[in-house]
């Protein structure tokens, strides 16, 4: 009996082994037997002509963004990090890169929160060009994509990023968040069962102190929520002059008379400034004039008054000898019977 009752057993398992094993090979011839639907072959991609992949840069780089896999937000740890970049770059395709750029950030999911432009295009290879900066808000975890791809537009002239760890803020922040709201509930509690007036009035300021304390830090987690999940990069784009000088398609003649033209013009301006410029100075001038001839005309006389004085004095002063003034000078021998007598004396 005991044989029996084991053979049962085993015959049982041996038929439940066969039966799941014919399950099993019927799934498989069903699932190889029914038709599969056609899968779309994709289109190739035409290739960009060599002027269009950008000169300064080595042309651009679609493959890297033209499908974002894996958009997982970067881990750090549970930590808050506000993450920034800055890039510079330079181009001779200015407003193809600058309008890809803008296209590229709205299909990363991001916008442009700032964007100003300066300057001109340039016409000859001396000519400064133009100027961009961008500020652009990415998501985060899009960021690194988004860098690498801008790199191969154009030619890089300087790049940084950095991080600003929060989090010991936005959980202080968070806390004190859930304590004002547990405040603020206690608080409209024992507003419902107040009926001293007194009380009520007191309950209501710190109600209102608790509310505005409430919607403060809300914003400011609100802010810092938006500062993580997008990052900030900045955009300095710089348009650079051809590499050669751009030849005139006019003739000899028709340069020289242009030339001329422009500097008779040049000329005409510069003598209709310099006029404006003595008309607006005349008063000035006038005044200048006045004090200068009066005091040419004092001068003057101061001179001519020194000059008769000084001939005056010639005048009226006799001529000096050494016998004294007036006196005719002596004859030598008189003159030497003279000086031994008072030798003698």
């Amino acid at each position: 009996m005991k044989l029996s009752k084991r053979y049962r057993v085993l015959a049982l398992a041996l038929l439940a082994v066969l039966l799941f094993a014919a399950g099993c090979s019927a799934k498989g011839n069903s699932s190889e037997s029914a038709p599969r639907a056609p899968q779309a072959v994709p289109a190739p991609m035409p290739e960009a002509p060599a002027e269009d992949r950008g000169e300064a840069g080595g042309g651009w780089d679609n493959s890297i963004t033209e499908e974002v896999k894996g958009d997982i937000k970067p881990d750090y740890g549970g930590h808050k990090i506000i993450r920034t970049a800055g890039l510079g770059l330079e181009t001779r395709e200015f407003d193809r890169d600058l309008a890809y750029i803008k296209q590229k950030v709205v299909d990363m999911g991001g916008y442009v929160s700032d964007s100003y432009v300066s300057g001109r295009k340039p016409v000859s290879y001396n000519d400064p060009g133009r100027y961009a900066g961008i500020s652009i808000r990415i998501p985060q975890q899009r960021m690194e994509a988004f860098l690498a791809d801008a790199r191969g537009i154009a030619t890089v002239t300087y790049e940084n990023s950095g991080g600003q760890d929060i989090t010991s803020a936005y959980f202080d922040t968070d806390s004190r968040l859930e304590i004002y709201k547990t405040q603020r509930e206690r608080i409209m509690l024992l507003l419902d069962k107040a009926e001293n007036m007194e009380d009520i009035i007191s309950l209501e300021t710190e109600l209102s102190r608790l509310t505005y304390e409430i919607e403060g830090l809300t914003t400011q987690l609100k802010r810092w929520d938006d500062l993580v999940d997008f990052a900030t990069v900045s955009i300095d784009l710089n348009e650079i002059p051809p590499a050669v000088a751009i030849a005139s398609n006019d003739d000899f003649g028709t340069r020289v008379n242009e030339g001329l033209k422009e500097t008779l013009s040049a000329i005409a301006v510069f003598g209709e400034n310099l006029l404006v410029f003595i008309i607006i100075i005349s008063p000035v001038l006038g005044v200048l004039l006045v004090i200068g001839v009066i005091v040419f005309f004092i001068v003057r006389r101061s001179r001519k008054k020194l000059r008769e004085k000084m001939a005056n004095m010639k005048q009226q002063t006799p001529p000096q000898y050494a016998g004294g003034y007036g006196s005719a000078p002596l004859p030598p021998m008189e003159q030497t019977q003279k000086d031994e007598q008072k030798k003698n004396e």
